[in-house]
């Protein structure tokens, strides 16, 4: 308590050093909630105002800081908005917004804290908070922790139970064009590729969709205003995505849920390309929940009642995967058989489906669960049991008969149906009942009805259902010869059928065995033998279909011609009877001790072995049942994937190249840009399709295991996937700015997407197919491996497997090149003099050069290196880029400089490799490794090199971030932070723009970790040192606000110090071989 009170006393003072001092301890103590109230109460609202109106950054940081740890208590929060101290903190974030991060994140916490006070946090909306974050969110849209904090702010602030003004918030949010923001937002950030950044972003991306979930829960006006504003299309993507996260997938399937509690929102979701994934989830066996899979059936169930989307899911691909859903039992819950019972009662007003459906098993399914003990689940199990026993109309079952099936999974169809049948009369059949599910914090609203009633004069049904029972005879054997009942690939039998003959073979093994231990018990010479004896009788009685007289070596006469001729060559090893007894008789004192205890680890050892083999058969059927649906899976999405780019090539493609308009809609430079070379994709992989389709009945694993290694051999299969995949996320742009900039190709593409054949998808969501395909792979091939037994399948699945994994980080590590052009190009634009270092021929002019160059000037080594004790404070919110070469352009792979290089005379050499190894100033012939050399020229493993040139290296871009320098006995200041892969840059801020502040080469840098102790507590919690040159006097502190900053800073230096050193080794140890 004193020392509070002292340190509280200190901060009065004048001196800025003292006040951020003090500042920083009862940051400290803040943590231990018992210090909130006596702390607040002793520095009192008049310190806090004139702390954060101070003329020094690092103070107001502090202030700010020191105010978000005491707001997490509720009395604290609401003394903190009553205060006058609200129009300060808002003003203050406005300002710190355009200059300093750092301060702009810790008003951004304090102000996330106070909003949890749901009784007062309405005083917060007479600033007019909501639209000030709306547009700090428009600014801010690259920083993916100030998003993060602004969005837990909004849905604070939006949500019914914590703000009592939520509905005029929503229209406010909604009306100031931040969902087009966020929608540019999801996109830029799925489209990252590397580790970290993923990371971040799905952070990101799991803010920004919860914050729509929230709008999505209470009004049906809200849930219009978000169908049609374009969201829906980057949901989709996300939930199509194999690399989408689990908890991102479900946040957005709850979205989807809650929209289709309007009707009309159900066309727009329909529009944008939802059904599909939705029913690739239910049916996939592998990288889904049995709760994802629940929420999207009950997605489905409310879709469903629209007529148009019934249309859509008339196709046995839904149907199997519900039925296989219906006989896992033990993944059985009452929401999932709740949803699943109210999908196929709406599902059954139509009359395709309908008939689908009582051609599959989830009638006898649903009827083995007719005593589920869930009431309303029972109820829902005997509405879709009514509705499935309606009868087809006559007209629809000679349709039926006529066409073939219309399924997503045929990619030579167009996908589209032409029906006879008029929607009014499906619905106004007896009998129907559909349903709507729901999921939402909230109670549904008033306008939507929870149950579908249809009904029509008893005439009318009575004269129907005559019709159809005169007709069912003739249409039935009709129907069986229709290419629609064609037999499918064979699976293997259901796990009940297969354990039925798994008993039956075992029943078969016993009694065979009792039969041969019977034999073998049969004594022939003495009831005690010795072990060779004993073995000779298991020889005999091995032999199959022979009688005991057979066996017996007495009996001769009886014998087949094999078994005298082995009987004969027993005889010649074996020696006279009285010879073995007189053996025996003298062997059994000496072995019989030995024999037992042989006998019995024998016995053991069999045991173990029968009990192994009766738990291999118990497990055997399931596996063998889910290996079959496993590759099933893989060619009936491969079939769908290789009709998705079809389509896209027909609809979308040939319409602009083969058959242009004139003028063109687009030119054809943009067609490339957006399309890339997705024909020559999509010609390697119907080879791979062919070669699938060529396999056998059996399906077995290791045909499959053949055919994806063929596939990674072709050649043309990973150059067409790297182009493609490094072209994507520029097509991606590219597409998206053209749409609003020319009218003409928006009503193009619109007009393509509500195609027959496109069946609402955006194209987008055609484009993104050949990025998600891979990463499909392998999951299936991990879930494969998890259900194989046997030996040589599984080192097969293994190895294609690896070799799968390893082409997925070539493609990702060959886009993380590509994506770290443009960071760099931005970097150059941000901070001056930057342009001029990086591509400068002598950086690293340190001792090497008195080997290697002595002739070349120290342009960076020594000019920037600075004076004085420093101290560095990081902000949290840094980006990050690793491994990401700088010189290397986006198209092909192919590395080129930009005009103002090559008038230094740099030339860039590019070996297309499988890795990503950036070796300094030496030579590589090999073609399976990357190596991206400057100057290097290679021919018959001799390499001739100009010693001007060593010290040029391919930069790559580390990591950057702001930080705060201070020096001893000074205020400190803030700095940008450059790491590339040779140099460290400082900057200082100049207007807008930063300029080099410091550049220091990694060589001579060094990172040393502070221990965290009682002496460090007012310089802060987490902190490192770093050192470079001799001299003593020339040091830097970093201190860092959050632990994983310090921790990832070091990380990352002292990597990139240690390659930075080998390669100096390296170069030293290959010089010298030179010059002897």
């Amino acid at each position: 308590m004193e020392k509070i009170r002292n340190t509280i006393e200190r901060l009065h003072s004048s001196d800025v050093s003292i006040q951020e001092n003090c500042l920083r301890i009862l940051i400290n103590i803040s943590t231990e909630n018992e210090y909130h109230n006596i702390i607040l109460k002793l520095v009192g609202s008049k310190r806090f105002k004139e702390l954060i109106q101070s003329n020094n950054e690092v103070i107001q940081m502090l202030s700010a800081w020191l105010l978000s740890h005491l707001g997490l208590k509720y009395e604290n929060s609401e003394i903190i908005l009553k205060w006058d101290l609200i129009e300060i903190i808002i003003k203050l974030l406005k300002e710190s917004e355009r200059e300093n991060e750092d301060i702009t994140e810790k008003v951004l916490w304090l102000m996330l804290n106070i909003t949890l006070n749901y009784d007062n946090s309405h005083l917060l909306l007479e600033y007019g908070i909501v639209e000030i974050l709306i547009e700090f969110l428009k600014r801010k849209s690259n920083n993916y922790s100030m998003v993060i904090l602004s969005c837990g702010i909004l849905r604070n602030l939006l949500h019914k139970d914590s703000c009592g003004e939520y509905l005029d918030n929503q229209k406010i949010f909604c009306h100031s064009g931040i969902i087009q923001t966020i929608n540019q937002m999801l996109i830029a950030t799925t489209n990252r590729t590397s580790q970290r950044e993923q990371q971040a972003s799905n952070q990101m991306i799991l803010s920004l969709i919860g914050l729509i979930h929230v709008l999505t829960i209470y009004h049906p006006l809200i849930r219009r205003i978000l169908a049609i504003s374009g969201i829906l299309n980057q949901l989709v993507t996300l939930l199509s995505s194999p690399s989408t996260p689990l908890p991102i997938k479900e946040q957005t399937i709850k979205i989807l849920i809650n929209l289709s509690l309007t009707e009309e929102t159900e066309r727009p979701i329909l529009q944008a390309g939802a059904i599909m994934p939705l029913v690739d989830i239910v049916v996939s066996i592998s990288s889904t929940t049995i709760e994802l899979k629940s929420l999207c059936v009950s997605c489905l169930a409310n879709l469903t009642s629209n007529a148009d989307i019934r249309k859509v899911l008339r196709s046995n691909y839904l149907i199997d995967g519900l039925s296989e859903l219906l006989k896992d039992k033990p993944n059985h819950t009452s929401q999932l058989l709740e949803a699943i019972s109210l999908l196929i009662a709406n599902l059954c007003i139509d009359e395709h489906c309908r008939f689908k459906i009582s051609q599959s098993d989830c009638g006898r399914d649903l009827i083995e669960l007719i005593n589920y003990p869930h009431g309303q689940v029972r109820d829902s199990i005997l509405n879709a049991l009514d509705n499935i026993k309606v009868p087809i109309s006559f007209e629809t079952q000679n349709e039926l008969a006529m066409i073939e099936d219309m399924s997503d999974l045929d990619p030579f169809d167009s996908l589209s149906f032409q029906t006879t049948c008029s929607n009014q009369n499906t619905l106004n059949s007896p009998g129907f009942r559909g349903s709507i599910f729901r999921f939402s914090k909230s109670t549904s609203p008033p306008n939507n009805n929870n149950n579908l009633t249809n009904s029509i004069d008893s005439s009318n049904s009575n004269s129907k259902s005559n019709s159809i029972n005169n007709s069912t005879s003739n249409s039935a054997s009709s129907l069986l010869q229709s290419p629609i009942y064609q037999s499918q690939p064979q699976l293997p039998p259901p796990p009940q059928q297969q354990q039925q003959q798994q008993q039956q073979q075992q029943q078969q093994q016993q009694q065979q065995q009792q039969q041969q231990q019977f034999y073998i018990n049969t004594p022939l010479q003495s009831p005690q033998q010795s072990p060779q004896v004993v073995q000779q009788h298991q020889q005999i009685n091995n032999l199959p279909s022979l009688s005991i007289e057979q066996q017996s070596p007495q009996i001769k006469s009886q014998t087949t011609p094999q078994l005298q001729a082995q009987q004969q060559a027993q005889q010649q090893q074996i020696q006279s009877p009285q010879i073995q007894s007189q053996t025996i008789q003298q062997n059994i004192i000496e072995e019989q001790p030995q024999f037992q205890a042989q006998q019995q680890q024998q016995q053991q050892q069999q045991q173990q072995q029968q009990q192994q083999q009766q738990q291999q058969q118990q497990d055997e059927p399931n596996k063998l049942f889910r290996r079959g649906r496993i590759i099933k899976e893989l060619i009936d999405t491969e079939q769908v994937y290789i009709h998705a780019l079809s389509v896209c090539i027909k609809v979308y493609y040939n319409p602009l190249v083969v058959s242009p308009t004139i003028p063109p809609i687009i030119s054809l430079d943009l067609v490339e840009t957006i399309f890339s070379n997705i024909d020559k994709v999509f010609r390697v992989s119907c080879e791979f399709l062919k070669k699938l389709r060529g396999m056998s009945d059996k399906k077995d694993v290791l045909e499959l295991a053949h055919c994806l290694q063929w596939y990674w051999d072709q050649k043309d299969t990973i150059e067409e996937l790297r182009t493609y995949i490094n072209n994507f996320n520029k097509a991606m742009d590219c597409v998206h700015e053209n749409r609003a900039k020319l009218p003409k190709f928006k009503e193009f593409l619109e007009k393509c997407q509500f195609s027959e054949q496109c069946k609402s998808e955006t194209i987008d969501s055609y484009l993104i197919r050949p990025v998600q395909r891979v990463p499909r792979y392998i999951l299936l091939l991990t879930d494969l491996l998890n259900h194989t037994v046997d030996t040589l399948e599984r080192v097969a699945i293994q190895d294609v497997l690896k070799r799968t994994k390893q082409i997925t980080d070539q493609l990702n590590e060959s886009k993380r090149k590509a994506e770290n052009v443009s960071k760099t190009l931005l970097l150059q634009e941000k901070v001056i003099g930057l342009s001029e270092i990086l591509f400068s021929p002598n950086i690293y002019a340190n001792k090497e050069n008195a080997i290697i160059n002595s002739g070349s000037s120290n342009s960076a080594g020594s000019s920037h290196h600075g004076s004085s004790n420093s101290i560095i404070y990081i902000n949290g919110s840094s980006s990050n880029n690793n491994n990401n070469s700088l010189n290397t352009s986006i198209n092909n792979n192919n590395i080129s400089l930009n005009s103002s290089i090559n008038n230094n005379g740099l030339n860039m050499s590019n070996n297309n490799n499988n890795s990503n190894n950036n070796n300094n100033n030496n030579n590589n012939n090999n073609n399976n490794n990357n190596n991206n050399n400057l100057n290097t020229s290679s021919s018959n493993n001799v390499t001739t090199t100009t010693t001007t040139n060593l010290n040029i290296i391919n930069r790559q871009l580390i990591k950057d971030g702001l930080m705060m320098e201070s020096r001893q006995k000074k205020v400190s200041k803030y700095r940008y932070f450059i790491l590339f892969n040779d140099l460290l840059f400082i900057t200082k801020q100049k207007k807008n723009k930063y300029s080099i502040y410091k550049t220091i080469p990694l060589i001579d840098l060094k990172v040393l970790e502070v221990p965290q102790s009682a002496n460090n507590t007012e310089t802060g919690l987490y902190c490192f040192q770093i050192n470079w040159s001799g001299d003593k006097s020339e040091n830097g502190m970093v201190i860092s606000t959050t632990e994983a900053d310090k921790e990832d800073w070091i990380k990352e230096l002292k990597e990139s110090i240690n390659c930075v050193k080998k390669n100096h080794l390296h170069n030293i140890m290959k010089s010298q071989l030179i010059f002897n």
